[in-house]
């Protein structure tokens, strides 16, 4: 690729990311006139964490479902006044998330198609935190905090994470993939002594009818055991990226944001996925499915 051409690349990717900005901070003001958002939950367990409350104990309208450092990097936005803290975390979503598409050199041209996903779109406009994860993707992410980050969603990282364990056990031996893991897994034990087994929240909304879920769990359960023998198999961690969403109860359309970065490689595809999940999606929107 010439320098031109990379140049005018870059030039229409600050145009998309400019028009998703600008949508979602469109969204933000909107939440004024009572449309909630992903964020104010994130806000009030980060605020409880904080001032030595547990996260966990929060209204019934907002629930908290993930470890307890995922809160930490959202603390200073947390206190800020309203509409800046939304717009804030909308602006670090997308800073975040192009940030990812420059770490692992996507082509522009793949990353706008992957930026223009709804699961993508609705990770930034509702205040998501699943691009936190992705990070978790990276082959340069030491090993150590790679599994603090995909334990965040395991919707999202659980492939990733058995993946990388079972890579690190093959090139370092048990101990060293063991290791790796054991200060994620202390922490989250530790978490479990201080505010419970605060999984049963997530675990206990299997079967229930929720509107924005899209799981098909367990039915699905088999699809990712599969997507991780392939994975392990080939040792292509792109069908590990797939798997996840396929043994969680509790996904999110924002959840598939892994799934769909396994197929950034193949825009086209991509771009045909992202299509059917647009129409899908407008088309639940109308009551039609």
């Amino acid at each position: 690729m010439t320098y031109d051409k990379m140049h005018n690349g870059y030039k229409v990717l600050i145009v998309v990311c400019s028009l998703i900005l600008t949508i979602a901070a469109c969204y933000t003001f909107a939440v004024h006139i009572g449309i909630p958002t992903d964020w104010t939950t994130y806000r009030l367990a980060t605020q409880a964490l904080v001032e030595g409350r547990s996260p966990y104990d929060l209204d019934n309208d907002c629930q908290f479902y993930n470890p307890p450092w995922a809160l930490l990097p959202l603390i200073p936005f947390a206190y800020l006044p309203s509409p800046l803290d939304s717009i804030g975390i909308l602006m670090l979503g997308l800073i975040s998330i192009v940030g990812l598409c420059y770490l692992i050199q996507m082509p522009v041209r793949n990353a706008i198609v992957w930026l223009l996903t709804p699961s993508v779109i609705g990770c930034i406009i509702v205040g998501q935190i699943d691009w936190m994860v992705l990070y978790g993707f990276l082959a340069a992410c030491p090993d150590v905090l790679a599994f603090f980050l995909l334990l965040i969603k395991p919707q999202v990282g659980l492939g990733m994470a058995v993946y990388r364990f079972v890579r690190l056990w093959h090139e370092d031996g048990l101990l060293g993939a063991v290791g790796a893991a054991f200060p994620a897994a202390l922490c989250l034990a530790i978490s479990f002594a201080v505010y419970g087994f605060w999984p049963l929240n997530a675990l206990a909304m299997a079967g229930q009818e929720v509107h924005w879920f899209t799981t098909v769990w367990p039915q699905a359960i088999p699809v990712g055991v599969a997507f991780m023998y392939l994975a392990l198999h080939k040792r292509d961690c792109r069908y590990a990226m797939g798997a996840a969403p396929c043994l969680s109860n509790h996904v999110l359309p924002s959840s598939w944001m892994g799934a769909l970065l396994a197929l950034s490689y193949k825009p086209k595809l991509l771009v045909v996925v992202s299509i059917s999940m647009w129409v899908v999606m407008i088309l639940h929107g109308f009551g039609v499915l």
